[in-house]
């Protein structure tokens, strides 16, 4: 690394930000305001966006700030990744029975990956067997 050029790059920066405090203290506003936005986001609320929301984390980064149309970014970003409330969607996992239906198909896979284990086994086949009860009485 060019020590040298970082020391005038440095330099060069608190100079201007002596000479043009509104810019940077906006500047600097603005970027505790957008630290502040994503450390909001955990792991699960990120995997639970929407389509909606994913727009609007990707268009508020940093890296966002040089196009005029995010839209169309987030858009391609879709478009080569995919987006899984699709899958979400498709299943109609908005309905409270069809969401019970797909946990117990969980369930039931699940079950038949611990067979070798009896007491876990067990348990998760009374599991199902009560939430299959329950799910049948809402029918």
């Amino acid at each position: 690394m060019n020590t040298e050029k970082l020391k005038l790059a440095i330099g060069s920066f608190v100079k201007n930000k002596k000479t043009n405090v509104a810019f940077y203290d906006e500047n600097w506003s603005e970027r505790k305001e957008r630290k502040s936005y994503y450390q909001e986001f955990t792991k699960a609320k990120l995997l639970a966006m929407a389509e909606e929301q994913f727009s609007e984390y990707i268009s508020k980064l940093w890296s966002m700030l040089i196009w005029g149309n995010k839209q169309y970014v987030v858009e391609k970003v879709i478009a080569d990744n995919g987006f899984d409330t699709q899958f979400y969607n498709q299943l109609q996992l908005g309905r409270e029975t069809a969401r019970i239906d797909y946990l117990l198909m969980c369930m039931r896979g699940f079950y038949e990956r611990v067979a070798n284990n009896p007491d876990i086994h067990d348990k998760v086949g009374q599991a199902i067997f009560l939430l299959q009860s329950k799910r049948n009485c809402m029918a």
